[in-house]
């Protein structure tokens, strides 16, 4: 019995720890694009979402204006997706930040 339990309390630590990883951006659709930003933002203060709000802006677009995008004939929300999909939001402030150089 001491076993069952002793192995039962190990796998909801590894659970625990497995779902304890950054929030990541989920490009499936543009619904989960949508919210993976909203889940994300809600853990910044105001600062730091203005922020990110922009380094999405700059690195879902990979740099090209909203004019490019556009006119490329693809839809905004999936460029946004494409490129940010599984993107944790420390790797898309360097993305943009890199972008600016």
């Amino acid at each position: 019995m001491k076993n069952v339990i002793r192995l039962g309390l190990l796998a909801l630590t590894l659970a625990l720890l497995v779902g304890c990883g950054a929030d990541k951006i989920d490009g499936t659709n543009s619904a989960t694009l949508n919210e993976s930003l909203d889940r994300m933002v809600s853990q910044m203060d105001r600062a730091e979402a203005t922020r990110f709000r922009r380094a999405v802006q700059v690195a879902g677009l990979n740099g090209e204006s909203l004019f490019q995008v556009a006119s490329s004939g693809r839809a905004i929300d999936e460029v946004l997706a494409d490129n940010l999909h599984g993107m944790t939001a420390k790797q898309i402030f360097e993305r943009a930040e890199a972008l600016q150089r």
